[in-house]
């Protein structure tokens, strides 16, 4: 997917093209190619995210879109899936900035970008490779600003236009619509006389600020965009390319495969690869742009059984609640990164993988059983799953884990006889990983 506009219409693609003309004209009236850059990755992700969910998600009640002043305004009570993520890239995004880490900041609806990220990796990795690196990156914040989500009515325009300079405002971004002409082309679009008299909400109130998480807690948010930014910048593309990424306990070493290891997002992207396989685009869809747990939910009702097995839940007795608050405390520590956590918080974190590798691979078989993933399709997830699961050791002397080598046998097994699945509509399979 590394040419979104080329599966595009004609149409589509100038759409999104004339609004990032609107959003370039109002942040980078000089034109400074870093700040376009950003923008163009911004709209690109726009054109990415409208694939991915388009055929699924053609339109979004209006009612799940609270705050009232987007530059393109719903019809017949919704907006098509276009203008819907045209306006989060208009709407939260005010300011580009260049200096520090790479963040988004949606109470100053603030994009930053670190230029130099990748600089000390150019003896590690080719121009293309560093390239890629730098694209994730902007994939990553631009993505996040896509899924804030400003819940507030209000009756007022929420803007920061009063800290960054009037002219990043709604207001004037319509006036730019409307010297363009725009404003004929499109008639759904705001008029600025709809808004001429309208208070612009002061900054840093709590409602004027945008909330940047998908899902519901900000590790499985992270880890959910950072899959989403390796996907459509390519990097999750070729297996070939992946990278050993390392985490060390006091007794032993983990070590897994990931599409970029310059990232510590990367140890739990997985499971994100695994839900969205196994989830409906609607469920998936909700959970980035309106931080809910639907896909989480929608898992755990399918396969409720399986979560109740590997979590050894006795005789299938726990409430749904209690399984399915018991999968989501599992799920958030998987995700779970970085080199300053607490030993306990590492084994909890393998331990939780080591649950989640066995749901998800369980929730495989029974797919393909029932005759909803084909051998090809599986022989690919098998290859990418066997890929990305860890191997466990100290020293130099690492095995698979269980479920890493349970891939490894139904990939030779796919080999072997390619025709052959699991029985169709068997009963579930004991846990025998």
């Amino acid at each position: 997917m590394n040419n979104p506009f080329s599966k595009l219409s004609f149409e589509e693609s100038m759409k999104i093209m004339e609004f990032k003309r609107i959003l370039n004209m109002s942040i980078n009236p000089d034109n400074k190619r870093e700040i376009s850059e950003v923008i163009d990755v911004l709209f690109e992700n726009v054109a990415y995210n409208y694939l991915e969910y388009r055929e699924q998600v053609p339109f979004i009640p209006a009612d799940k879109e609270p705050y009232e002043f987007h530059i393109l305004q719903p019809v017949n009570g919704r907006y098509s899936l276009l203008d819907f993520l045209i306006n989060r890239a208009i709407a939260n995004v005010e300011a580009i900035e260049f200096e520090g880490g790479n963040t988004y900041n949606g109470s100053f609806r603030k994009i930053r970008i670190n230029p130099n990220r990748y600089e000390r990796e150019r003896n590690n990795y080719s121009a293309d490779r560093i390239k890629m690196l730098y694209k994730k990156s902007k994939l990553h914040e631009t993505g996040h600003a896509l899924h804030g989500w400003d819940r507030q009515k209000t009756g007022k325009i929420h803007t920061t236009s009063r800290h960054w300079g009037a002219q990043v405002g709604l207001k004037h971004r319509l006036e730019i619509a409307e010297n363009l002409g725009f404003h004929k082309k499109y008639s759904n679009m705001l008029r600025f006389s709809d808004v001429e008299g309208v208070e612009e909400e002061r900054p840093f109130a709590p409602h004027n600020s945008v909330s940047p998480i998908s899902f519901s807690r900000n590790r499985i948010n992270e880890v959910a965009t950072e899959y989403f930014a390796c996907k459509y910048s390519g990097a999750f593309q070729d297996l070939d390319s992946f990278e050993y990424y390392l985490y060390r306990l006091p007794e032993k070493d983990v070590i897994a495969k990931v599409p970029a290891s310059t990232n510590g997002y990367q140890t739990g992207i997985r499971f994100i690869y695994h839900l969205e396989n196994l989830v409906s685009k609607q469920a998936m869809f909700n959970s980035m742009f309106f931080e809910n747990d639907e896909a989480l939910r929608e898992f755990c009702n399918k396969y409720e059984g399986i979560v109740k097995n590997v979590l050894d839940l006795k005789d299938h007795s726990a409430s749904h609640d209690e399984t399915y608050s018991k999968f989501m405390n599992m799920f958030d520590f998987a995700c779970a990164w970085g080199d300053g956590l607490s030993d306990d918080t590492r084994r909890d974190r393998l331990e939780a993988q080591e649950c989640l590798d066995k749901i998800f691979y369980y929730a495989y078989r029974e797919e393909v059983r029932k005759g909803n993933i084909s051998n090809d399709k599986m022989m690919e997830i098998a290859r990418y799953s066997f890929e990305m699961t860890p191997a466990i050791g100290k020293g130099s002397t690492f095995r698979r884990s269980d479920t890493g080598k349970a891939y490894e046998n139904w990939i030779k097994e796919l080999e072997k006889n390619p025709t052959n699945s699991p029985k169709k509509n068997a009963d579930s399979e004991e846990i025998d990983i």
